[in-house]
């Protein structure tokens, strides 16, 4: 006579299980690839490098963008001259988005940076900005990333305003 016939049963639902198990959580698993570049909740607009549609100017691409879009600077044309803004001789955020040079050494601006005033969630990332008076220029907004660039030879690297 079995003295534990309880587990054998349990034994046995139990290697069911697992063998159930093994099939099933391998066919639910998904490949998850880390990007080379983050993701953004909008479309990406492309300033040089070779492909069809990319802009030359960064203030270009900036202009024809949506809140929520990325502008990748590729570091092919280096360096790019700054743009229009009244305060820093540079390229003027005016919209809620990214903008990300392709490497923070070799991605380069000359002669103007960055304006971001009375915007708020803008991420600007991965460039060299050298020789303007205002390398990042901030007013009057908030919530707003400045990671991963070099500041070099600039009047002023970053200024922080509020009026």
């Amino acid at each position: 006579m079995d003295k534990y016939p309880q587990l054998r049963k349990c034994l046995a639902v139990g290697i069911i299980l697992l063998f159930v198990g093994t099939a099933i959580i391998p066919s639910t698993a998904q490949d998850i690839e880390k990007s080379s570049q983050p993701s953004s909740r909008g479309n990406w607009l492309y300033v040089g490098g070779s492909g069809p549609g990319n802009y030359t100017r960064i203030q270009d691409a900036i202009d024809n963008a949506s809140d929520g879009d990325t502008v990748f600077v590729y570091d092919d044309s280096s360096p790019y001259k700054g743009g229009i803004s009244p305060y820093s001789g540079g390229i003027l955020m005016d919209k809620s988005i990214t903008v990300q040079g392709e490497n923070m050494y070799t991605t380069i601006i000359i002669n103007g940076g960055f304006s971001i005033i009375g915007i708020d969630h803008v991420v600007i990332t991965g460039f060299t900005i050298k020789e303007a008076n205002y390398g990042v220029w901030l007013e009057n907004s908030s919530n707003n990333i400045i990671e991963d660039c070099v500041f070099y030879q600039n009047a002023i690297g970053l200024e922080l305003s509020h009026r």
